[in-house]
C-alpha cells in the first residue's frame, strides 16, 4: 500500500507517494492515526455540510472532557474562557459570524480551538475548518491544538508559492473560517481581505486584540467581512456613526454587541501581575545632533512647502530622522544615545536576574543590537520577518525552555508583536515606537499574558526634543477613538447570552500632523552653535528616576489622556487631534505651527549647506562620482569592537 507523504522541512509541492514499508519504521503513529480517522468516519466533507437550520443553543455549564488538556498539566479553561466558548457557540447557533476581541494575553487561541472542538464533538461537524494565522504563530497554534484538541486532524499548510494555492483552498466549502490577528483585514481593498472574502464559508470568526486601531473605517471593514449583508456600505455606516455624542455612541454599541466580544485583563484575569511602562528620554550624542540638523537643512525646500508638500516626502523625512534618533550611522556603537542607555540598562537588568524582550521597527537596528549583545556576551535569540517558520519556532522554544540561558530576545515590532507567547520574560524594551500605538501594545503583550508570574516592566526609549517625542505624544491621543467605540461598550457577552436584553491604516498621521512632528525640537537644536555639543553622559539612575511612569493595568478606564471625555462634548473627527481644554501643550503646538522653517533653520546654515552642495556637484562634474570603498564584514566588526571597547572602558 502507498501513502501520499508530506515531508518535514519541504513544501507541499514536494509531496510524494511512498511504500508503507519505507515510512512505517519512523512514522507508524501517523499511519495508525490515518486508519483510525477512516475507521471512525469523522472525515471532513469537501462541501462543508452544515444544517440550514442551526441547532438550539445549549450552554456549557462545565468543561467537557474533550476540552481538558491532554498532558500532565492541570491547567483548565478559565471561567471567562468557557464563557467565551459559549458566546462563540451562541453566535453560531444564531447564524451570525463574530469578532473575538479579548485583550491580548487572555487566551483567544484556546477559546477558538474550544469552539471548533465543540462543533466537532457535540454537533458532529468534522470540517473542514480553515484557520488563517501569521507565520510567527503557526507553531504556537499547532502546539495548542495538540494540547486542547488532539482529536482534530490539523494540517499545517505553508510553504512556497506553488504550495500556497489560493484556487485550491477556494474550492472547499468551509464549515468555519477563523482569522488570527484579524486587524490585518482592516483594509477592505487588500489582497488578503479580497482573497479570504471570496471563500465559501458557513461561519466566519475574526480574532484580534485590537479591533480598532486608527479609524472607524477599519472597524467597518472587519464587520463587513463577517456580515457583508448587514454592513455593506461604508458611507451609510459613517453617516450613521459620524458623531460622538452619547446617543450616537450608544447606537454603535448596540449594533456591535451581537457580533463582538471584548474582555480586558483587569476585569477577568485578577491573578495577572501589574504592567508598568516607563518612558526613558535620552539626549542625542553630538554626532546625532549634527546628522539631525543636516537632514533638516538638506530638506529645507521640501519643509518650506508646509502642508502643500508631499505626504510621502514628509513620511520619508520622518523615517530618516527616526533612524538618526536610533543611531547616527548604523555602524558605530558610540553614535547613539539610545545604545549607550541600553548598555547601562541591560547590565543592571542582568545583574538583577531579569529577562528582556527588545523590539525595534528596523531590522538594521536589530543587527547592531545583536552585534552589541554578542560583544557583551549576552546570550540572545532573534525573530524578524525574514526568518523561516522553523527557525522562528526554534528561537521561541529555546528562549522559553526551562533554565534557558538566554537573557535577551530581539524582535521586529511587526513580525514579533503578533500572537507569540514570551511570558518567560518580565521586561520589555521598545527601542523605537511604532507609528501605530496598537502595534506597541501588541509587543508589550508578548510578556504580559497568562502564565506571567512577575510584574512586567516596559521601558520605552524616546530621544529628547526630536520627532520621536512628538510621535509618542500624538500616538497616545490616537488611542482615544478606540476607548470611545470599544473600551467603553458592554461587550462582556453576558447581555447576549442572557434571555434579557484616520487616515489610512499604514500612516495614522495626516500631512498637517507630520509637518508639526518635523518641527518639534528642531528650533532648540539649531540654537546650539557648532562645537558647543558636549559628549553625552548617560546617568541611568537619573533617567529612571525622572521617567514618565504608568501602571497600565491599575488605571481607571477613563483616566489620563481620556479625561477629556469626562468634561467636554464635541464632534469627533478621526482625522484631527483630540482637543483639550486649557492645555498648555496645545498652546505650545499652536505657537510652533505659526513658525516657518525660515525661523527654525538659520540662514547661515542654509547658505553653508547650499555652498557645500554646489561644491559637491562641481567635483562630480569634473572628477566623476566618488567610488565607494567596499567595507568587508571583518572591517566592520573590528571597528565595532574598538568603539565598544571605548564605550565600556569609559564606564569603568
Amino acid at each position: 500500500m502507498e501513502y501520499y507523504v508530506k515531508w518535514c522541512g519541504l513544501p507541499y509541492s514536494e509531496c510524494t507517494w511512498e511504500e508503507e514499508q519505507l515510512i512505517m519504521r519512523r512514522f507508524q503513529n501517523k499511519i495508525d492515526a490515518y486508519h483510525e480517522r477512516r475507521k471512525n468516519g469523522k472525515i471532513p466533507n469537501k462541501h462543508g455540510l452544515v444544517p440550514r437550520k442551526r441547532p438550539k443553543f445549549e450552554k456549557l455549564t462545565s468543561i467537557p472532557s474533550f476540552l481538558q488538556r491532554k498532558d500532565d498539566c492541570e491547567q483548565m479553561l478559565r471561567d471567562y474562557q468557557l464563557e467565551g466558548v459559549n458566546w462563540l457557540l451562541h453566535t453560531w447557533t444564531k447564524g451570525n459570524s463574530c469578532i473575538l476581541a479579548d485583550e491580548m494575553g487572555l487566551g483567544k487561541t484556546i477559546q477558538c480551538i474550544g469552539f471548533l472542538s465543540v462543533l466537532y464533538h457535540k454537533y458532529e461537524l468534522y470540517g473542514p475548518f480553515l484557520v488563517v494565522v501569521p507565520l510567527s504563530t503557526v507553531a504556537s497554534w499547532q502546539h495548542e491544538f495538540e494540547l486542547w484538541a488532539p482529536d482534530l486532524n490539523v494540517v499545517i499548510y505553508i510553504g512556497d508559492v506553488t504550495s500556497r494555492d489560493l484556487s485550491f483552498l477556494g474550492s472547499f466549502e468551509w464549515v468555519a473560517l477563523a482569522v488570527d490577528e484579524a486587524h490585518r483585514l482592516k483594509n477592505h481593498e487588500s489582497l488578503l481581505y479580497r482573497s479570504l472574502f471570496e471563500f465559501t464559508t458557513s461561519h466566519r470568526l475574526l480574532i484580534t486584540g485590537t479591533p480598532l486601531q486608527n479609524s472607524l473605517k477599519e472597524l467597518w471593514a472587519l464587520l463587513s467581512f463577517i456580515m457583508p449583508e448587514k454592513f455593506d456600505s461604508w458611507l451609510e455606516f459613517e453617516a450613521e456613526h459620524r458623531d460622538s455624542d452619547h446617543k450616537a455612541i450608544a447606537s454603535l454599541h448596540r449594533k456591535l454587541q451581537p457580533f463582538l466580544l471584548r474582555r480586558v485583563k483587569k476585569d477577568v484575569e485578577k491573578s495577572l501581575p501589574a504592567k508598568v511602562e516607563q518612558i526613558l528620554r535620552v539626549d542625542m550624542t553630538a554626532q546625532q545632533k549634527q546628522f539631525y540638523k543636516w537632514i533638516l537643512t538638506k530638506n529645507y525646500k521640501e519643509l518650506s512647502k508646509g502642508v502643500k508638500g508631499s505626504i510621502n516626502g514628509f513620511v520619508n523625512l520622518v523615517m530618516e530622522l527616526k533612524k538618526c534618533c536610533n543611531h547616527a550611522s548604523l555602524q558605530l556603537l558610540k553614535s547613539s544615545g539610545k545604545l549607550i542607555l541600553l548598555d547601562k540598562l541591560l547590565c543592571r537588568l542582568q545583574e538583577t536576574g531579569h529577562r528582556v524582550l527588545i523590539f525595534s521597527q528596523m531590522v538594521m537596528m536589530l543587527d547592531i543590537i545583536q552585534e552589541y549583545l554578542q560583544l557583551r556576551r549576552f546570550a540572545c535569540q532573534r525573530l524578524d520577518g525574514s526568518m523561516r517558520s522553523d527557525l522562528r519556532k526554534a528561537a521561541l522554544d529555546h528562549f522559553n525552555a526551562p533554565n534557558s540561558s538566554d537573557f535577551c530576545f530581539l524582535l521586529s515590532t511587526r513580525a514579533g508583536g503578533l500572537g507569540i507567547n514570551l511570558a518567560t520574560a518580565d521586561t520589555v524594551i521598545i527601542f523605537d515606537s511604532d507609528w501605530n500605538p496598537q502595534n506597541d501594545l501588541q509587543a508589550m503583550s508578548r510578556a504580559h499574558r497568562i502564565g506571567q508570574k512577575k510584574q512586567v516592566n516596559i521601558y520605552r526609549f524616546v530621544t529628547k526634543a526630536s520627532v520621536e517625542e512628538e510621535i509618542v505624544e500624538r500616538a497616545k491621543r490616537k488611542l482615544v477613538l478606540d476607548h470611545l467605540v470599544i473600551q467603553r461598550m458592554d461587550t462582556t457577552g453576558r447581555t447576549v447570552l442572557s434571555k434579557s436584553t484616520v487616515t489610512n491604516g499604514s500612516m495614522p498621521f495626516d500631512k498637517h500632523e507630520l509637518a508639526m512632528i518635523l518641527k518639534f525640537g528642531a528650533e532648540e537644536l539649531f540654537k546650539e552653535k557648532e562645537g558647543e555639543e558636549q559628549e553625552l553622559e548617560v546617568d541611568i539612575d537619573n533617567i529612571l528616576q525622572g521617567a514618565e511612569t504608568r501602571e497600565c493595568d491599575q488605571q481607571d478606564s477613563g483616566s489620563e489622556l481620556l479625561n477629556a471625555f469626562r468634561y467636554a462634548d464635541f464632534a469627533f473627527d478621526e482625522n484631527k487631534d483630540v482637543p483639550t481644554l486649557n492645555n498648555p501643550t496645545e498652546v505650545a503646538h499652536n505657537e510652533l505651527a505659526a513658525k516657518s522653517w525660515d525661523d527654525i533653520i538659520p540662514e547661515a546654515d542654509r547658505k553653508k549647506f547650499a555652498e557645500e552642495e554646489r561644491e559637491r556637484v562641481e567635483k562630480e562634474l569634473f572628477l566623476g562620482p566618488r567610488q565607494r570603498t567596499k567595507i568587508t564584514e571583518a572591517i566592520q566588526q573590528k571597528a565595532a569592537k574598538s568603539m565598544l571597547y571605548v564605550l565600556i572602558r569609559s564606564d569603568n
